[in-house]
């Protein structure tokens, strides 16, 4: 009994370890639908959202594919430094649990062009960075992972999914190249 508990209490201790934070591009701030297809002359807003258990900021680029221009506002009054499709740093002013956080509205007018398929705009490290960087509740840097919202004239271009993580060491990493 006193192994089951003990080896519980380490499964509870390693999951959250696991879990990696997420940014997407969405057209609602819960961050549940990543497609637009748009059929008129029309504005659209959609949102990047940071997608956690805990976070105090963040770090990353958006990557426009689309043959629109954009215009980024970040939301809630996060403090930010530089430009969403440069380099963004926001600090969200404390401890933040998710599971859902709208960060950045972003703000275009489509001109949906016949023919022109899979536009997307896509969450990307920040220059000179490893990965997208999402700081958790004690101030650690963490690779997050990045998705992409796609823009289709004919529903042949679904969004990407996140990638899963797992845990690793450097002795994993390692065996990978041998």
């Amino acid at each position: 009994m006193k192994k089951v508990l003990m080896f519980a209490l380490a499964i509870m201790m390693i999951a959250p370890a696991a879990m990696a934070d997420h940014f997407g591009v969405y057209s609602d701030m819960a961050g549940t639908n990543c497609e637009v297809a748009p059929t008129a002359i029309a504005p659209i807003t959609v949102y990047v959202v940071h997608k956690t258990t805990g976070t105090t900021g963040s770090q990353f680029l958006v990557v426009n594919t689309t043959d629109w221009t954009w215009s980024a506002s970040v939301l809630n009054g996060y403090l930010a430094i530089g430009d969403a499709f440069t380099d963004l740093s926001l600090a969200y002013g404390g401890c933040l649990a998710g599971p859902d956080l709208a960060v950045v509205s972003l703000s275009g007018f489509s001109f949906p062009v016949p023919g022109k398929t899979c536009g997307t705009l896509e969450i990307q490290p920040a220059p000179n960075k490893v990965g997208i960087i999402s700081v958790d509740c004690t101030f650690a840097e963490l690779v997050a992972t990045g998705g992409k919202m796609t823009f289709y004239n004919d529903g042949t271009c679904p969004c990407e999914s996140p990638n899963a993580t797992e845990e690793s060491t450097w002795g994993k990493v390692k065996s990978l190249y041998r």
